[in-house]
């Protein structure tokens, strides 16, 4: 009776060693699906981010466009407040010299107003 006793024992053993074994085998599969599918994210996150970016580039340079428009649209204010102000500053210059200077006069048509002896240090 003790050695069917030691038999049963032996086999109850056995049995529950072999489901330890499959339940380890079940979870180290299972890790290895997990793993699998965090890999797939990792990836297709990287997709993502690089699409995202390329999106966010294209919207960069379009928006760019209109800031540099604005840019361009600014420049050429403060572009013609300088002319303006040389042109001011010419009249200023030929009046006092006592040449008479028309308000639709531009500044080609102030230089040529220089007569002999005035050079342009004058201006």
């Amino acid at each position: 009776e003790r050695k069917l006793d030691l038999q049963r024992f032996i086999k109850l053993e056995q049995a529950e060693l072999r489901k330890e074994r499959a339940e380890k085998q079940r979870q180290f599969l299972e890790q290895i699906k997990l793993e699998k599918k965090i890999d797939l994210f990792r990836k297709r996150e990287e997709l993502e981010i690089k699409n995202l970016e390329k999106y966010v580039l294209s919207q960069q340079r379009e928006s760019y466009e209109e800031v540099q428009q604005r840019i361009d649209k600014i420049k050429e204010k403060y572009e013609l407040i300088r002319e303006q102000k040389i042109n001011e500053a010419i009249r200023e210059r030929v009046a006092s010299l006592g040449i008479k200077v028309e308000e639709t006069d531009d500044k080609d048509c102030q230089f040529s107003l220089r007569g002999p002896g005035q050079e342009s240090s004058a201006l």
